[in-house]
C-alpha cells in the first residue's frame, strides 16, 4: 500500500511540476513544505515494514511513524514561525 501511495505521490509531483512550469502556482510555501515531507513519511514507513516483519515490531513501527510525522509537522511550524519573525 505504501509503495502504491509513493507511486501516486510521484505522479502528483509531476502534475505540480507542470503547473509550476506553466506559472500556474496554486500552493503556498507552507503547503509545499508539508507536501515534501509526505515522501519522507512513505519511505520511512516502507523501511519499517521491511525491517520489522513480526506484528509486535510492526505495531511499534506504526507508533513510531505517528510520532515521526508529528515531529516533522512540529518542526515545519517552528521553521515557519522563525521565517515570519524575520
Amino acid at each position: 500500500g505504501f509503495v502504491v501511495g509513493l507511486s501516486i505521490y510521484h505522479l502528483l509531483c509531476g502534475q505540480i511540476l507542470n503547473q509550476f512550469q506553466k506559472n500556474e502556482i496554486h500552493y503556498s510555501g507552507m503547503k509545499m513544505r508539508l507536501w515534501n515531507e509526505v515522501a519522507t513519511i512513505f519511505l520511512v514507513a516502507i523501511v519499517f515494514i521491511v525491517v520489522m516483519k513480526d506484528l509486535t515490531h510492526w505495531l511499534k513501527g506504526v507508533f513510531g511513524m505517528i510520532i515521526f510525522s508529528a515531529i516533522l509537522i512540529f518542526a515545519i511550524k517552528i521553521y515557519k514561525n522563525i521565517r515570519e519573525k524575520k
